[in-house]
């Protein structure tokens, strides 16, 4: 099959973008080494920006977008009645919209007009759509699903490929330029298990390795954070973790079904969360994480689970034990 030519160029930060300019960080995105997608690349050649673009929608003309939106995240991730065990609607997406929504509410205000208004609508797109297409694995090498846009190989990050779709289907509905070029934004920042799938890397042949990224400015940082903090309860945080870990392909590349490894992958996914909050406090500009009670959400799970790997919880540990011995039928 032919390969899609993946486009590089684009106008760069002289992009006139009109109110969007502000609200898009369009250095930070180019610096992660990702093209564009192709469609949007060449539309960003000759756009001019237009003033209607960064107006939010009626709430009956979102109200339509939103549906669809679900409807269209919910096929990509399933086939012919498979749907993924942990990248779902209900398990994943609708979290990190709510997650992220949160955040957006309480750095700009939930009744956010004008532009913020549009940027709003954006980002709760750009949430639910990140991992839109997921393949069933952080490596798309590793795919469990078939692969979308398969010309594109698996030498490309999976998030790439949600980007390349989310701006193909939000561009059928009408959604502008600058709304799609800030989602992408959103989706790249996603990014992860480039430092797992390193790992790997050294011992095997042909692993490819996802761009490094480390967001540096508030919206990315607001989509990396919604996009991994934990269920409200340990509980919940754990059921999840056995769909990532054993129904899926994690990025180390082979099924977690060990009770140690299982935990010690846990408590490195919750410190990861506790350093991605403390790089959101810093680009928000005060302790969002804690006023929006997510840090003290994944603070407490941690010292829950530090409490099962010490032995002090016998009932926490036979509740993992049990997780990982009923899965799949667990659900």
């Amino acid at each position: 099959m032919k390969a899609t030519k993946r486009c590089t160029h684009t106008k760069g930060n002289d992009m006139d973008l009109g109110a969007w300019t502000n609200h898009i960080a369009l250095d930070e995105m180019l610096s992660w080494g990702y093209p564009l997608p192709p469609k949007l690349a060449v539309e960003l050649e000759d756009y001019r920006a237009s003033p209607e673009e960064s107006r939010p929608l009626s709430r009956k003309a979102f109200s339509r977008l939103w549906s669809l939106t679900v409807e269209y995240a919910k096929e990509s991730v399933s086939n012919d009645g498979y749907v993924l065990p942990a990248h779902n609607y209900e398990r994943h997406f609708k979290p990190t919209v709510r997650y992220g929504l949160r955040l957006f509410d309480a750095q700009f205000g939930s009744e956010a007009t004008t532009t913020y208004g549009a940027m709003r609508q954006a980002t709760a797109l750009g949430l639910l759509l990140h991992d839109c297409h997921h393949t069933g694995s952080a490596l798309r090498q590793d795919h469990i699903t078939p692969l979308h846009l398969p010309e594109l190989g698996v030498k490309i990050a999976v998030e790439e490929v949600s980007a390349i779709a989310a701006d193909d289907f939000l561009r059928q509905q009408g959604v502008p330029a600058p709304w799609r070029l800030f989602i992408v934004g959103l989706i790249w920042a996603s990014t992860f298990g480039h430092a797992q799938a390193l790992k790997r890397s050294d011992h095997e042949e042909d692993v490819f390795v996802p761009i490094a990224v480390h967001p540096k400015t508030f919206y990315h940082m607001l989509m990396r954070t919604a996009d991994s903090q934990p269920l409200l309860s340990l509980g919940d945080t754990l059921r999840y973790a056995t769909h990532v870990l054993l129904g899926e392909m994690p990025a180390i590349g082979h099924r977690v079904n060990d009770s140690d490894q299982f935990i010690s992958c846990q408590q490195a996914y919750l410190e990861y969360v506790g350093n991605l909050h403390d790089e959101l406090d810093l680009q928000a500009g005060w302790q969002i994480s804690q006023a929006t009670g997510m840090r003290t959400a994944a603070d407490t799970q941690r010292q829950q689970l530090s409490t099962i790997a010490n032995g002090e919880d016998e009932g926490g540990s036979l509740f993992i034990k049990g997780l990982l011995q009923s899965y799949p039928a667990y659900s």
